[in-house]
């Protein structure tokens, strides 16, 4: 168990069992974050000019050029600013924990820029300590459990968000080695820490992360031409292809994944047989799905 999460761990065990105080610097800190974090998501301008930043750079290619050309994008649920406000809670109450823990907690929110592609990219990471810089996130049970909870390398090898890029980035900008992640587990409070492993091998992944950011960038500014960057993939049910084709993960979450593929059909999982079938992103269904032959 990584040393910051043993601190983690026995101070809320601690607090299981009796009063664990916090500092009035650390409460201070905690309710000023927390109001910035309902500022943020719902005062001021909701639409701002689009430029490359820190958090979207890593982002896959398709999706920044849609963004930066504007195009229409799917308008958010209704439960959007709920999503981004309790996100923006839980990494304030994770900051607020391991300071109590007696994590050295020397710098948060910083502002960096780093010129990287052409571009001098802003950004504003998480958490500095003294060992280096860490991204905080609060995540569903299923990525906490696939992802987070395996390792930084697990969330490096399935990134379909740009954390990577990210977090690189930011340790680049401000001159100190990238940790890793700390993630929570929304549903259930768990903590993981997925960090990254030291030497030679840290420095290949940093350099693949940086490298691919460069590159990106210069896409970016280059305007080279539209060209979406994933394909479909076949629908699989208790380990069996079901013959229909659906959006894969990086697709499903884009906003403009409805441009991309104009006869997409939003519904609920058509092979399965129970009460509450997941709802997928169908690109193709079978011919002996089209004529009823479908969920019971």
């Amino acid at each position: 168990m990584h040393p910051l999460l043993i601190q983690v761990v026995q101070l809320l065990d601690r607090a299981n069992r009796e009063a664990v105080s916090p500092s009035p610097e650390v409460l201070d800190a905690f309710a000023a974050s927390c109001r910035h974090a309902l500022e943020r998501q719902f005062s001021g301008p909701q639409k701002t000019a689009w430029t490359l930043r820190m958090s979207n750079a890593a982002k896959p290619l398709c999706q920044l050029q849609r963004e930066r050309d504007g195009d229409p994008a799917e308008p958010p649920p209704y439960n959007h600013k709920v999503k981004m406000l309790l996100g923006d809670l839980v990494e304030a109450a994770t900051i607020a924990i391991l300071d109590m823990a007696g994590v050295a907690v020397t710098e948060t929110q910083g502002k960096v820029s780093l010129a990287i592609g052409g571009t001098d990219l802003d950004g504003t990471f998480d958490m500095l300590e003294p060992g280096g810089l860490w991204d905080i996130k609060s995540a569903s049970s299923y990525a906490f459990k696939n992802k987070f909870a395996r390792g930084g390398k697990a969330v490096l090898a399935d990134d379909p968000f740009g954390y990577g890029g990210q977090g690189f980035g930011y340790a680049e900008a401000k001159g100190v080695r990238f940790q890793g992640w700390i993630a929570v587990n929304k549903e259930t409070g768990e903590f993981a820490v997925a960090d990254l492993p030291d030497g030679e091998e840290y420095e290949q992944l940093k350099a693949t992360a940086l490298n691919t950011l460069d590159s990106q960038i210069r896409k970016i500014n280059a305007n080279v031409p539209f060209e979406r960057c994933f394909e479909d993939v076949p629908e699989v049910y208790y380990k069996k292809e079901t013959g229909n084709r659906i959006l894969g993960i990086q697709c499903s979450f884009c906003a403009f994944k409805q441009s991309c593929w104009p006869d997409l059909d939003y519904r609920p999982q058509i092979v399965s047989k129970g009460q509450s079938p997941q709802w997928k992103y169908y690109t193709h269904v079978a011919d002996e799905y089209k004529n009823g032959a479908e969920q019971t």
